[in-house]
């Protein structure tokens, strides 16, 4: 069984009640069961909005930013390998001390990497080093 519940109406809001329910054919008590839910359901939704949608926005522009830095530095990254391959001759395929010397440079390229990202800190612009957060 339902519970009961007396509540008041402005005269406005009674003759809308009466109308909706006579119109729909719905009990007037399910039409305010079914507006009372969905009223309750959106302040639930404007709570969240209000708790989560800073920390949201917060992170949707840092992701622009994290997107607009990644475009810079790929497109940084295939400039160099192009003007790289343009301006360097081709290795000759059975030289074993270039060989040997390519993959010591790779080594340390990637030692390099490896120390900067362990130290959180990139360098960008004239080579000044910055942390990052």
């Amino acid at each position: 069984m339902k519970p009961r519940h007396h509540i008041y109406l402005s005269e406005s809001r009674s003759a809308e009640l009466e109308a909706l329910a006579n119109d729909s054919g719905a009990p007037k008590s399910a039409i305010v069961e079914d507006a009372l839910r969905d009223f309750l359901r959106q302040r639930g939704t404007r709570e969240l909005d209000q708790t989560f949608g800073p920390r949201f926005d917060r992170l949707q522009r840092e992701l622009v930013t994290l997107r607009r830095d990644f475009d810079v530095l790929f497109e940084s990254f295939a400039a160099f390998v192009r003007y790289e391959l343009t301006i360097n001759p081709p290795m000759p395929e059975n030289d074993p001390a270039r060989i040997a010397q390519g993959r010591e440079r790779y080594r340390e390229f990637v030692r390099q990497v490896g120390r900067q990202v362990e130290a959180r800190q990139r360098k960008i612009a004239g080579g000044e080093s910055e942390v990052l957060p």
